[in-house]
């Protein structure tokens, strides 16, 4: 048996928007069938609402590295020492102005191996108005020696649990074309091709 430890979450709905401060985040443990249900390999983990200033240097680790994998097959990705600050600023702004979450996975041992930031989003007036507003997973990423144990799936959950909470029926995130190991991710959590971006350059 495993458990997972779902942050602020209670029933699986998140009671919070953004920890951006203040003591650690609550845990509850949810045992039993959950692991069958999501196929993860036995394993204990956390997954917790994120708590500042005590997370970010992780995060800022987490965005460095997904920046570093996804400049391997995308060229525009920016390397210069500055990017990752002025994003983390504006993921913050985000998160506050969109009624965000932010997670943290931890293993059993405590160690931050992973990271999910989603967030209200609003489609153009031509879609339905039940899928016109829904919850858009912006970040996730999972440190290399931790994937293939059930982070990321857990993180998935975990968001779209949030995005239940709010009332959104729809969950949405945006993947890299070249980044195929992120489809084959999102395709097993059942996440199906909506909008394909095509670029020229002039």
């Amino acid at each position: 048996m495993w458990a997972i430890q779902v942050g602020q979450m209670r029933c699986l709905k998140v009671q919070r928007r953004c920890h951006l401060g203040g003591p650690h985040s609550r845990a509850m443990t949810m045992l039993g069938s959950i692991s069958n249900r999501y196929r993860f390999k036995p394993i204990a983990m956390t997954i917790r609402e994120v708590c500042l200033p005590d997370d970010e240097p992780a995060i800022l680790s987490f965005l460095h590295g997904l920046q570093d994998y996804e400049a391997d097959f995308e060229p525009d990705r920016r390397r210069d020492p500055d990017w990752a600050v002025e994003h983390w600023r504006e993921v913050q702004h985000r998160c506050a102005e969109r009624h965000g979450v932010m997670l943290i996975a931890e293993e059993a041992a405590g160690g931050k191996v992973g990271w999910a930031f989603a967030h209200d989003e609003r489609a153009e007036l031509f879609v339905v108005e039940a899928e016109r507003h829904h919850g858009f997973l912006a970040e996730l990423y999972v440190v290399p020696e931790a994937r293939g144990k059930g982070y990321g799936r857990a993180l998935i959950r975990a968001c779209e649990a949030w995005a239940k909470s709010r009332g959104h029926k729809l969950l949405t995130v945006g993947v890299l074309a070249g980044n195929e190991m992120a489809v084959r991710a999102y395709d097993a959590a059942g996440y199906r091709p909506y909008t394909l971006f095509m670029r020229r350059y002039l």
